[in-house]
């Protein structure tokens, strides 16, 4: 099946806080809404590394099954470690035959990706300025423009008789949320919410949720377009952090969400890292897959949320690719049996249970540091073509 990956810029399901009071056709996550209750796909959140910031970051950890987090006791820039070939799910599906490739509207030289994308093994990179008939909105690239050269890289691909693996990297609803963001003349849709705001916190969200609105067009646009290909595809699509809403949270604080991103294991620890993901497939690629009996096998956890790290392991095996890699096959047996989400000093065990690293058990604690030392194997030592 060809697998197509979208990290959407500061994706999240923010609206669906109990204090947003969107009627249904007017929510800005209608699509999203609409895709999870569809019977082919499966859907929770993912624990990304950084809150409202490091997009690479949560590249890295999807891509890799490594842990920025792990890298440094600061916080790291993981694709500055990145200096020599890594097995990625590039290689993973390279090696099955795909037609591989990764898609990025911004600078070639931001976070090195030029570079990072060679060494995880990607066939084609493209960034805008390989790119035409780009579209703006405000001076920012829209989603809805890359979901139309998505379009075409995978006719591309069917043309040339090859499944396609793509990587995607959208940048539209990248801060700042300041009303010009869009054009001094823009007109943002009012912010609908049951709690009193500031003019400042009303500004930040009306511009951050016009772009998941967006954002959100592009995943319908995506699985209509997929919807009618003959050709089984699944589409997988994700935040790489939550959005930046003022210094010191002013928006969330306001909307009365305690998020505490510093505090790890405090009650708002880990929301504060948790976005979105989906994963569906058109009809063709669920009857290739059996993919009710393919989702049942993947035992997550009841309310799907997994470190970023466990994303791209979770899509190979329910690819059937679980097998194909030591690492990756790895990585999902942990997260199965050991911990469904690490996150700095905070472990999910599989029953949801919440704890620290440092109370794990003896098993938990050498099958850390089993990921950690070979994670470092890998990106010092390991000689990778």
């Amino acid at each position: 099946v060809n697998v197509i990956m979208v990290m959407n810029e500061a994706f999240s399901d923010l609206t669906d806080q109990p204090m947003f009071t969107y009627p249904a056709e007017e929510n800005p996550l209608k699509n999203l809404h609409a895709i999870r209750e569809s019977a082919h796909s499966v859907s929770g959140h993912v624990v990304v590394p950084g809150f409202a910031g490091g997009t690479a970051n949560t590249e890295f950890d999807v891509l890799t099954g490594m842990q920025t987090n792990a890298l440094s006791a600061t916080t790291p820039s993981a694709f500055r470690a990145v200096n020599r070939n890594l097995d990625s799910l590039y290689r993973v599906f390279g090696a099955d035959g795909y037609a591989t490739s990764f898609l990025h509207p911004g600078d070639a030289w931001f976070y090195n990706r030029e570079n990072v994308y060679d060494f995880f093994g990607a066939e084609e990179i493209e960034f805008t300025e390989d790119m035409a008939d780009l579209q703006y909105k405000g001076r920012w690239v829209t989603d809805d423009s890359l979901a139309g050269l998505l379009e075409k890289k995978f006719e591309a691909a069917v043309s040339a008789g090859k499944p396609l693996f793509n990587y995607t990297v959208t940048i539209q609803n990248h801060m700042s949320y300041t009303t010009d963001k869009y054009g001094a003349d823009y007109a943002y849709p009012p912010v609908q919410t049951s709690v009193s705001l500031s003019d400042e916190a009303k500004e930040l969200l009306s511009v951050y949720i016009e772009g998941a609105r967006d954002a959100d067009a592009m995943l319908g646009r995506l699985t209509d377009y997929f919807t009618a290909s003959s050709e089984p595809v699944v589409l997988v699509f994700l935040g790489d952090h939550l959005p930046y809403l003022g210094d010191n949270q002013l928006a969330y604080k306001e909307l009365g969400m305690n998020l505490t991103p510093e505090e790890n294991g405090s009650a708002g620890f880990l929301k504060s890292y948790e976005t979105p993901y989906i994963i569906w497939a058109n009809d063709a690629a669920s009857q290739s897959l059996d993919w009710d009996a393919a989702v049942a096998a993947l035992d997550l956890p009841t309310d799907g949320t997994i470190s970023a790290s466990f994303l791209g392991a979770t899509v190979l095996e329910l690819t059937g690719r679980g097998d194909e890699s030591p690492w990756f096959q790895f990585l999902n047996q942990l997260r199965r049996t050991s911990y469904s989400v690490v996150q700095k000093g905070t472990a999910v065990l599989p029953d949801g249970t919440v704890t620290t690293l440092d109370a794990l058990d003896q098993s938990g604690q050498e099958l850390l540091s089993k990921w950690r030392c070979w994670s470092y194997y890998k990106l010092k030592y390991k000689d990778v073509g």
